[in-house]
């Protein structure tokens, strides 16, 4: 059986919001998969991770990280993107669960590709750029962070976590910085 893989093409919305664009794609054959998939050792899997920027007054929400990789640094909200979600869904849901408050305007910042070598982990991360709706932050999770405030790339707390490394040299950070002055 021959899979099909969508690839999103650049400057395009990806964030499922209802903007009315629509991505392009373009089509690519990856053979036969089934036979590949029984030969994968299931812990060497790249995940896909979402970090979500919040931005309210110029500002971000950071957590310090606790029970998990990179206990004890500092990133913005965030999980494991879950079967059938889309990124701004997963945005929403991890926001919501980790600080009790709602985003809006909901876009695609950057794409960095991490390897935590200590841990043996290996992920994507997705990072989206929203605006604080409602609500104020608080720790849902005391389990999963231990600290939370409202920094701006002048103040970043440290350390942080290993994806910021690949996030602050990518491309990508100029437009994410400029969507703080929004």
């Amino acid at each position: 059986m021959v899979k099909w893989v969508k690839i999103w093409q650049d400057n395009h919305d990806i964030a499922g919001s209802s903007n009315g664009r629509t991505a392009d794609f373009e089509s690519v054959n990856l053979g036969s998969i089934p036979s590949l998939a029984t030969n994968i050792n299931m812990e060497k899997i790249a995940r896909i991770g979402i970090g979500v920027f919040v931005f309210r007054d110029g500002k971000f929400l950071m957590g310090k990280r606790m029970g998990s990789h990179g206990e004890g640094s500092w990133s913005v909200p965030g999980g494991h993107l879950e079967f059938g979600e889309s990124f701004a869904e997963t945005a929403r849901r991890e926001v919501l669960e980790e600080t009790g408050i709602t985003i809006k305007n909901i876009k695609f910042g950057a794409v960095t590709n991490d390897y935590f070598e200590k841990e043996g982990r290996h992920y994507v991360t997705v990072w989206m750029v929203t605006e604080h709706d409602e609500g104020e932050a608080k720790i849902m999770e005391p389990d999963k962070f231990i600290e939370q405030g409202w920094f701006d790339f002048t103040t970043l707390p440290s350390p942080l976590f290993l994806p910021w490394t690949q996030l602050l040299q990518s491309e990508f950070i100029e437009n994410i910085k400029s969507f703080s002055k929004k």
